[in-house]
């Protein structure tokens, strides 16, 4: 029932995942309340998107505008895109061309886009499109992770967390070569949680430097420069002041080599 939701609603697919539904009860499980973006009641994920598995994530320390996480050693797909220039990101501002998020989700720009075209890899390799012809249920959350390169570039890289079902046995193989198998390793990391409809970069970067400011005149974070991660729990059509985005940045060093398979 998931996947044909799913499959009804990808040509609209964000960097989260596609359904909709009525409002679930109370917050997800298995993450702390965040510090800051709470709307009133706590977080409520819409009907389907409860039904996801939600990967635990241990909060270690509770801060006013940010929190410290424990992500634990998980097994992913993966796809990247390198290179790609923010500047040239076909939604930016598009709050300047669009009435509506759906309006803007249902134009030809956001397909175009690199989270929209990672997505769509993502989707088709958990829809069944590997060897094993295997379908895999969608998780939450959904992780892009974002490493500065040369001339104002990025490379970035968007992950599904596999799920319990596949912890102990090996996830079907990719049939497209681009998308990796990856078990990563556990990550301490600083998340600020925040609502709102994020569409482009542009969006992202800008929660992202509100968190690195704030980290930044922290004289006991140790924030990693190197890499920076925007996350995803909602459908694309779950109301703005619903919804749940956050920023990681990693506490110290990170180990982002783990592909075991491709």
């Amino acid at each position: 029932m998931f996947l044909t939701l799913l499959l009804a609603t990808c040509a609209l697919a964000a960097p989260q995942w596609p359904g909709a539904g009525s409002s679930g009860s109370g917050p997800p499980a298995g993450v702390g309340g965040p510090p800051n973006g709470r709307p009133e009641g706590g977080w409520s994920p819409t009907a389907s998107d409860s039904e996801s598995e939600l990967l635990t994530i241990e909060v270690l320390e509770e801060h006013e505008n940010y929190e410290i996480r424990q992500l634990p050693a998980a097994k992913w797909a993966c796809t990247k895109l390198t290179n790609v220039d923010p500047m040239e990101d076909p939604m930016r501002n598009w709050e300047e061309n669009y009435d509506t998020p759906r309006e803007a989700m249902q134009g030809k720009n956001w397909k175009k886009g690199p989270s929209s075209k990672m997505f769509m890899k993502m989707f088709k390799y958990i829809l069944g499109v590997n060897q094993a012809a295997t379908e895999i249920e969608m998780t939450r959350p959904v992780l892009t992770s974002v490493v500065a390169t040369e001339n104002n570039l990025v490379d970035q890289e968007m992950c599904f967390w596999l799920g319990t079902p596949w912890e102990n046995k090996e996830a079907p193989q990719p049939i497209d070569k681009t998308v990796t198998i990856q078990e990563k390793p556990s990550m301490i990391f600083y998340a600020s949680t925040f609502n709102g409809q994020m569409l482009s970069h542009q969006d992202w970067e800008s929660k992202y430097n509100d968190l690195e400011g704030i980290l930044s005149a922290d004289d006991t974070a140790t924030a990693n420069p190197d890499i920076w991660y925007h996350i995803g729990y909602d459908s694309p059509f779950t109301p703005a002041e619903r919804r749940r985005n956050e920023i990681w940045i990693p506490k110290g060093q990170v180990d982002e080599t783990n592909v075991v398979s491709a």
